[in-house]
């Protein structure tokens, strides 16, 4: 007769994966919470819980959290980590600028602006903003000069 072995509950996996997952899984939450009509805080809210199930995921199956396993502990005492932080979030930092300077003198802000407010505001179709909507369309729908 065979002897059973029991198969240990807690899965072991890459930490890199459940880092990733914690991370995405905050902005993911928000676009689809915006996406089904939640308003800034909901949003947020909704981002903060995905985040936190992720984390709890990461509880069940692994049994501790990945930023406490020992090659993340080594990762975030090195010294350079923080120059590294730094740099990659001034690099980040520096195109997200360049990309508002560009809208501003290129002009595309206000359409952008506007274009948003349409979407909110005159997608679903509502009476109380009708004469409001139809200028901002015919506003929209001209040609830059």
């Amino acid at each position: 007769m065979a002897r059973k072995t029991k198969r240990p509950l807690v899965h072991k996996t890459n930490g890199d994966f459940w880092a990733f997952t914690t991370i995405i899984a905050f902005p993911a939450a928000m676009l689809v919470a915006g996406y089904f009509g939640f308003g800034l805080l909901g949003t947020f809210l909704w981002g903060i819980a995905a985040s936190c199930g992720a984390l709890v995921a990461n509880t069940i199956t692994e049994g501790r959290l990945w930023m406490f396993e020992e090659k993340w502990s080594e990762r975030f005492e090195r010294p350079d980590f923080s120059f590294r932080l730094a740099v990659v979030t001034g690099a980040l930092l520096l195109i997200l600028e360049s990309a508002v300077l560009v809208m501003l003198f290129t002009g595309g802000v206000e359409r952008n602006m506007l274009a948003l407010v349409f979407d909110r505001h005159c997608r679903p179709p509502s009476p109380q903003y009708a004469d409001f909507c139809s200028v901002l369309d015919r506003g929209l729908t001209q040609t830059a000069p």
